[in-house]
C-alpha cells in the first residue's frame, strides 16, 4: 500500500507502482486507459491518494518456457516505424543469436545496451536516423533513447514491447518516513509482453549510471532541506490531506500533548528553583568558604556556557536566514503551487497539432522536432529536455525566450505550404 501525495503537474496521470488494483482518494471518478494508465479530472491542487499494487512478477523460469503465440491484440506492439535503418534489426539478430526464448533475447539486448553504451544528457544523436546514430556512432544518449532502442530491437525480432516513462527513485527522508520523487527523477524503461503469463515485464537498458540522479545535498543546507521537507509533510498529512477521523485523531493528540508538556514545564521548572536555591546557599557561605569559592567557579563557568551558547545560537540564526528559511517556508506552506515547469512542451505539441504535426510514438522528443522543420520547435525541445532529464531548473530569461519561440510557432505557416 503508498500514501501519494502528488503535487501541482501538468499532467492528470495519478502515480503509483507498477500494477495498481485498486485506489482511494478524493476523486469523483479515476479513468484507466488501455495501456493500465490512471488518471483523473486535472484541477492544479495538490492531491492525496493510496494505492495498492500488484507487485508480483512471473519467475524468470515461468518467462523463459513461455512460448505461446501472440494474439492480434497485441499487433500494434510489435509494429515498426514505416522506415528504418535495417542495421537495427541485423545487430538485434546478432545479439540474440544464442537466445533461445523471448525472455533470454530481451535480456541479451538489456544487457548488451547496459554494458556497451554510455549515458548523457547531452543531445548528440542526430540526422535522419536519430535511433540508428545512437546504435552506430555516438553510442551515448539519455534514457529515452535507451528505451526506445531496446524496443524496436525486440520489435525486429517480432517480440511485443512498449515504452514506459515515469519516475524512478527518489530520496528517502528519515525525518519525515517519506521517499522524495523530483523532478530530476523521471526515467523511461521498456516492458516485454509475455502472452501466456499475461504479463507486461519491466526491463531497463539504461546504464546504472543513468537509472540514478544526483543525490540531494549535503551539509547544513542538505540538513536544512531535509527539515523543511518533514515539516511539510507534517503540514500535508495533518492539515491539508485528513479526513474527520483523523481530524479527531490529531485533535486528541494535541490536547494529550499540551496537557503533557504543562505537567513535564511545572517539574523542571521545580527542579530548577530546587538546585537554585541550594547553589545560593552554598554562594552565601552557609556550608563554609570552601564551598562557597566552589559554587562561585560553578557559577562562572555556567555563565560562560550560557554565553557561547547565546552565540552559538545567533551564529545558527544568521546561517540560517541566509538560506531564506522562513520565505521557503511560507512559499512550502502558503504561497500557491504552479504546474510543472514543462508544461510549456505539452503547449507547444498542441500547437503544432492544430498545424498537422503529430508525434508519432516511436519518436523521441528532438525527433519529432527536427521532423517538424521548425527551428523553434527544436529549441524548445532542447530546454524541455534538459529541465525534464537534468537538474536545473529555466531562468526568468530561457522562459521568457521560450515564450517568445511558442508565439512564433502559433504565428509560422505549415512548412507543408511554405514550399507548396
Amino acid at each position: 500500500m503508498q500514501t501519494i501525495y502528488l503535487e501541482p503537474l501538468d499532467t492528470p496521470v495519478l502515480f503509483a507502482l507498477p500494477r495498481a488494483v485498486a485506489i482511494q482518494g478524493n476523486f469523483s471518478v479515476v479513468f484507466k486507459d488501455v495501456y493500465g494508465s490512471l488518471s483523473y479530472s486535472r484541477n492544479y491542487e495538490r492531491v492525496s491518494y493510496k494505492v495498492l499494487s500488484d507487485r508480483g512478477l512471473p519467475s524468470a523460469s515461468q518467462l523463459s518456457a513461455d512460448d505461446q503465440a501472440y494474439v492480434a491484440d497485441v499487433g500494434n506492439y510489435r509494429q515498426l516505424p514505416p522506415a528504418y535503418d535495417l542495421r537495427i534489426a541485423r545487430l538485434a539478430e546478432k545479439i540474440t543469436a544464442n537466445a533461445k526464448n523471448r525472455y533470454d533475447k530481451a535480456r541479451a539486448v538489456e544487457s548488451y545496451l547496459q554494458n556497451n553504451f554510455g549515458y548523457t544528457l547531452e543531445q548528440k544523436a542526430s540526422g535522419d536516423e536519430p535511433l540508428a546514430d545512437f546504435l552506430f556512432n555516438v553510442r551515448e544518449g539519455h534514457c529515452e533513447y535507451f528505451a526506445t532502442a531496446m524496443a524496436v530491437m525486440l520489435r525486429t525480432q517480432g517480440i511485443a514491447t512498449r515504452i514506459v516513462n515515469g519516475f524512478h527513485g527518489g530520496d528517502y527522508n528519515d525525518a519525515a518516513g517519506m521517499t522524495i520523487v523530483r523532478q530530476r527523477n523521471p526515467h523511461a524503461w521498456v516492458e516485454v509482453y509475455f502472452p501466456e503469463q499475461n504479463a507486461w515485464v519491466p526491463f531497463d537498458p539504461t546504464p546504472f549510471a543513468g537509472q540514478t540522479a544526483a543525490s540531494s545535498s549535503t551539509g547544513i543546507t542538505g540538513t536544512v532541506n531535509k527539515y523543511l521537507e518533514a515539516l511539510e509533510t507534517f503540514w500535508i498529512q495533518h492539515f491539508v490531506a485528513y479526513d474527520n477521523q483523523e481530524q479527531q485523531s490529531l485533535a486528541r493528540s494535541v490536547r494529550n500533548g499540551v496537557v503533557d508538556y504543562q505537567t513535564k514545564l511545572s517539574l523542571y521548572l521545580s527542579r530548577a528553583q530546587g538546585i537554585l536555591t541550594k547553589w545560593w546557599a552554598e554562594v552565601r557561605g552557609d556550608k563554609g568558604m570552601q564551598t562557597s569559592l566552589a559554587a562561585i567557579g560553578y557559577g562562572i563557568a555556567w555563565a560562560v556556557a550560557a554565553g557561547f551558547g547565546i552565540l552559538l545560537v545567533i551564529w545558527l540564526y544568521r546561517k540560517v536566514k541566509g538560506l531564506n528559511v522562513w520565505q521557503r517556508l511560507w512559499d512550502r506552506f502558503f504561497k500557491k503551487r504552479h504546474a510543472s515547469i514543462i508544461e510549456f512542451y505539452d503547449r507547444m505539441q498542441r500547437i503544432l497539432s492544430a498545424k498537422g504535426w503529430t508525434r508519432e510514438p516511436h519518436q523521441t522528443p528532438l525527433e519529432f522536432a527536427f521532423a517538424s522543420g521548425m527551428p523553434e520547435a527544436v529549441s524548445i525541445t532542447e530546454k524541455y529536455n534538459r529541465v525534464r532529464f537534468g537538474e536545473k531548473n529555466l531562468s526568468p530569461d530561457e522562459a521568457d525566450a521560450i515564450e517568445a519561440w511558442l508565439q512564433n510557432l502559433k504565428e509560422s505557416v505549415d512548412p507543408v505550404t511554405k514550399t507548396a
